[in-house]
């Protein structure tokens, strides 16, 4: 086994001195041994390589470099001792070697000295400054001292320590040169080699590199093969020596056949030295454009083939997306499969959620998969609309249920012909959960345990077991609430909910008469980079086409201070940006006649009151799941790196925001129209 280490230590310097060497007999007996140690070494015969140097330095002793290779010798064959023995000699004989200090760190740490490995990491560092190997080894392994400091534990007196504020800490630029991803491909798919990152039509490589000098130009590849290049954004750290750059590539691989590909993503800096990072990935054929999927995310872009435009300039492009609040519900299944593809007392505790779904999807075609061990039991329930009995048995010298490939094919052909919606498995366990991969829903349901990353859906929840990892409530339960979370998706029970005792006298001190119609703009949101800008162009279109006021609701943001000088003196202007009461706030949004406002709170309470609404979304996070439920619409843009979750960080996007940037305001003005015609 080779160590590493710097270019030029004692142990290349001795090798190549000795080889050099073949004047006299010694000589060459040295180098004869030297060779077959070698040879040994890189074998994995690490006893025998030991012995062989030993017998070197026998003839030609105070060597420093064949002092190390024995000791690693030694090491790898668990002669600790002798091992200790030759570092030490190779440490007096070179005490200033920084390459030496490193291996003698490392030998430390694999014998738990770590006072010692962490003293001789000290002085390779001293020693060669700037070496970044030491560095990160002392780093690691003031982590792992940090991790078993018991100092700071809790003592009693605060009853949740997490909670404490505790010091601001600096904020960490990681290692230098490494390429961080924020995303690449939205899911994983799992091959022969274990899981990698699956991608399909138009999709987004978003991350960055913190780094000492300018990167100027980020390129992808597959199989060697260039599919894009772009320049690359740097953004300054608290460290003035460190910049962060940021890359978020959007690619088109719909011309990719499906499969497996190598992808190199490569970083060079304007002297043309490269970064680079490599993974294998999976590449899916694009989902048709007319294929409705059940829910729709703003990932998903559909671009014309033969444009002659660059991926951002079609995609920057296209027209926002409205969609009404209730597309965030999915249309009840026409056709659900069951799994229960287990015993019998599976299917017994599997009744109450059985009878939960015929009673949530009452005229649903429900078609159970079973084994022969639950079958009969499944037809007596007079619950499915249909039974099929799967061939999965359970292979005890495997430790699990299998299916051959001709029976997998078969049980594939046999439920397509049913075109299921939803394929639901009732398994709390994997054990099954592969199989929905054969059934060619629309949706696949489950227990989610993050070993099945093509799993559209399902909860994970359990009850723990106080004493062990087991589940502490009924199996029973557990299975119902997959099917009750299954209901949710097309009924989540929000509606509209009035106060009867509120009244518009609340508005009276805001300039707004008893009977004066009013529009409510509502320009903040607590992810300060979410916050659309174009408030102040709606505003000046909304009062010259409709009458009635329109109220600019600007707490927190410097909106009220850019407006243009002839709206601040526009009469029919409110401008408020101070913090309502309550109640006042409520009243406003209560009693308007349409809301307009970001992805926040107060859009919320709007459609909660029944006030149409349209809500401007950042799809830094999906439309769905912080849709306003009750009333109005939701305007959005598609892009490739759609659910980013960028929070604190927003310099790291890449692409200035686009996904609200990009939004125009005639867009929601007509929106807005639309929401009160």
């Amino acid at each position: 086994m080779r160590e590493g280490g710097r270019t030029g230590g004692p142990v290349a310097q001795l090798v190549r001195s000795l080889h050099r060497v073949v004047r006299l007999p010694r000589s060459r007996e040295v180098a004869r041994l030297l060779a077959q140690a070698d040879d040994m070494r890189d074998a994995g015969r690490h006893s025998e390589a030991a012995g062989l140097y030993e017998a070197a330095l026998a003839l030609a002793p105070g060597k420093v470099g064949v002092h190390v290779q024995a000791g690693h010798m030694f090491k790898e064959a668990s002669d600790f001792g002798a091992a200790a023995r030759h570092y030490a000699e190779a440490e007096r004989l070179a005490p200033g070697d920084a390459d030496l200090q490193l291996q003698l760190g490392h030998f430390n740490k694999r014998v738990d000295r770590l006072a010692q490995a962490r003293a001789h990491y000290a002085r390779a560092v001293k020693l060669a400054p700037g070496w970044p190997e030491p560095q990160r080894e002392l780093a690691e392994l003031t982590k792992r001292e940090a991790a078993l400091d018991l100092s700071d534990e809790w003592t009693g007196d605060v009853p949740v320590p997490e909670l404490l504020p505790g010091p601001i800490e600096p904020q960490s630029t990681g290692p230098l040169d490494a390429i961080r991803l924020r995303r690449l491909g939205g899911r994983r798919a799992r091959t022969a080699k274990g899981m990698v990152p699956l991608l399909s039509g138009v999709e987004a490589i978003h991350g960055t590199c913190f780094c000492d000098r300018p990167l100027v130009e980020a390129t992808v590849m597959i199989d060697e093969q260039v599919i894009a290049r772009e320049p690359m954004e740097m953004v300054p750290t608290a460290d003035p020596a460190v910049m962060k750059a940021v890359f978020n590539l959007w690619v088109d691989l719909s011309a990719i056949p499906a499969g497996l590909h190598r992808l190199d993503l490569v970083l060079a800096d304007a002297d043309g030295w490269t970064r680079r990072h490599v993974e294998r990935i999976a590449v899916a054929a694009p989902v048709p454009a007319g294929d409705t999927a059940p829910f729709d995310s703003d990932g998903r872009v559909t671009l014309s083939p033969g444009n002659g435009c660059s991926v951002e300039q079609q995609v920057r492009a296209l027209p926002s997306v409205v969609r009404s609040v209730h597309r965030v519900l999915m249309p009840a299944p026409a056709a659900i499969l069951v799994l229960r593809t287990d015993q019998l007392g599976d299917m017994v505790v599997s009744v109450p959620a059985l009878q939960r779904l015929r009673a949530l999807f009452p005229a649903a075609q429900i078609v159970g998969l079973v084994t022969g061990a639950n079958a009969d039991l499944a037809r007596s329930l007079g619950l499915f609309d249909e039974v099929l009995v799967a061939d999965f048995p359970d292979d005890p010298d495997r430790r699990r249920r299998i299916m051959t490939a001709d029976a997998q094919k078969a049980l594939a052909a046999r439920l397509a012909a049913y075109r299921f919606d939803v394929a639901i498995d009732l398994a709390t366990s994997d054990v099954s959960r592969p199989l929905l991969q054969l059934t060619g829903a629309r949706l696949t349901f489950g227990f989610d345990h993050g070993n099945s990353p093509w799993l559209d859906g399902g909860i994970s929840g359990s009850v723990r077991d106080p004493r062990g990892d087991g589940d502490a409530a009924p199996q029973s339960g557990r299975v119902l609430a997959l099917v009750e979370r299954l209901g949710t998706l097309c009924a989540t029970g929000a509606h509209i909910v009035r106060r009867s005792e509120l009244g518009r006298d609340h508005l009276a001190t805001l300039g707004l008469g008893p009977d004066e119609p009013f529009v409510v703009l509502h320009t903040g949101a607590r992810v300060v980079f979410s916050r659309w800008p174009g408030f102040p162009e709606l505003a000046r279109a909304w009062l010259d086409r409709h009458p009635g006021k329109v109220v600019l609701l600007a707490e927190g943001t410097d909106v009220a201070g850019t407006l243009p000088a002839e709206l601040h003196a526009e009469n029919r202007l409110i401008v408020i940006d101070r913090r309502l009461a309550f109640d006042q706030l409520d009243a406003l949004l209560s009693f308007a006649q349409l809301f307009v406002g970001n992805d926040s709170g107060p859009k919320h309470l709007a459609a909660l009151r029944g006030t149409p609404v349209v809500s401007i979304h950042c799809a830094r996070i999906g439309w769905a799941e912080w849709s306003q439920e009750q009333t109005g619409v939701v305007i959005s843009r598609r892009v490739p790196c759609a659910g980013c979750a960028l929070f604190h960080d927003a310099d790291e996007c890449g692409k200035g925001i686009a996904c609200v940037t990009d939004i125009g305001w005639a867009e929601v003005l007509a929106a807005a129209e639309a929401a009160i015609a």
